[in-house]
């Protein structure tokens, strides 16, 4: 009876959290809202602007991005990557890629080079390259999950656009 009792309130204690999650999650169907920023290289280089977003936005892990064999061709992002890029570990910041919200099969957001930041405990942070869709937010690795973890789980990052160079490429 007791162990009955220990596991229903576990049990119970995880969908609390899970509940807490998805409102948030669930009622975003659009993209995050964003701003421009203004950001100078170091020692002296040009300024660069570009998106970021504003309030931490949900992150989700999905397994299939740690696959270094993976098909570039499999992703929405295929049609610029795929050539150069034929596999997941081909790809310059490979294993930290995945979905963005804003990356769609022939737009300019693909192959965008994004820095995520845990949004509870900001010495964690990842660049992601986007290779593929995701419904909200970004859907990344679990590789990338586990980096931007720190002491907990992580489920918000702040996100902002970086130059291509911080994801490796050239």
């Amino acid at each position: 009876m007791i162990y009955r009792t220990t596991v229903a309130f576990i049990f119970t204690l995880f969908l609390t959290q899970v509940a807490r999650a998805l409102p948030q999650a669930c009622s975003d169907h659009t993209s995050p809202a964003s701003k421009s920023v203004q950001h100078h290289l170091p020692n002296g280089g040009t300024p660069y602007t570009l998106a970021s977003v504003q309030a931490p936005t949900v992150v989700t892990c999905d397994p299939k991005f740690d696959i270094p064999n993976g098909f570039v061709s499999t992703v929405a992002c295929a049609n610029p990557l795929e050539p150069e890029y034929p596999f997941f570990k081909d790809i310059p910041s490979f294993p930290f890629i995945g979905g963005a919200y804003d990356a769609e099969a022939g737009s300019d957001n693909c192959g965008a080079c994004w820095k995520l930041t845990n949004a509870d405990n900001e010495g964690y942070y990842i660049h992601l390259t986007a290779i593929d869709r995701a419904a909200v937010g970004f859907n990344i690795g679990v590789s990338g999950c586990n980096a931007l973890r720190g002491d907990g789980i992580v489920t918000k990052v702040n996100a902002e656009k970086v130059p291509a160079s911080f994801c490796g490429f050239t």
